[in-house]
């Protein structure tokens, strides 16, 4: 479900990041980000500006967005992301490469050899209860050129 947000987020040119923030002139680069990890996980969105406070307001309302999509925005984003991993996995030294993360950062086989079928099964209401927490439970940061 984060690797959803993360689609909605910043797959491509017609995703909320790109239209939010790069389109109207607010950041010069904007990106989210999920890592799956054996003891912890972490999604973060990241925007490269000097409009500081209007990025970092844009960041929320698009992260807010994106948690609350239409069936055929979810929709479109499962089908991006399925496209996405099949085109990834095309050699087979990108398929051992996911395989070995799944294996050995994840400690979860489950994690490759299952995607799709979860994927498949993925509902727009199940969801909006995985990817809650992510509506309020957050920290923000800024990272300044040092001056002087």
């Amino acid at each position: 479900y984060f690797e959803l947000t993360d689609t909605l987020l910043s797959s491509g040119k017609s995703y909320l990041l790109y239209q939010r923030l790069r389109e109207r002139g607010i950041a010069y680069s904007a990106s989210s980000n999920y890592q799956n990890l054996k003891f912890g996980s972490n999604f973060t969105l990241t925007a490269t500006t000097h409009k500081v406070e209007e990025a970092r307001e844009e960041l929320l309302k698009s992260l807010q967005e994106a948690l609350n999509p239409t069936e055929e925005e979810f929709l479109f984003a499962k089908e991006k992301l399925r496209k996405g991993e099949l085109f990834g996995r095309e050699s087979g030294e990108a398929e051992a490469e996911a395989l070995g993360f799944a294996l050995t950062v994840t400690e979860d086989e489950g994690y490759f050899t299952e995607f799709f079928e979860d994927l498949e099964r993925a509902t727009l209401k199940e969801f909006k209860e995985w990817v809650a927490g992510l509506k309020e439970e957050f920290l923000t940061g800024t990272l300044l050129p040092q001056t002087g």
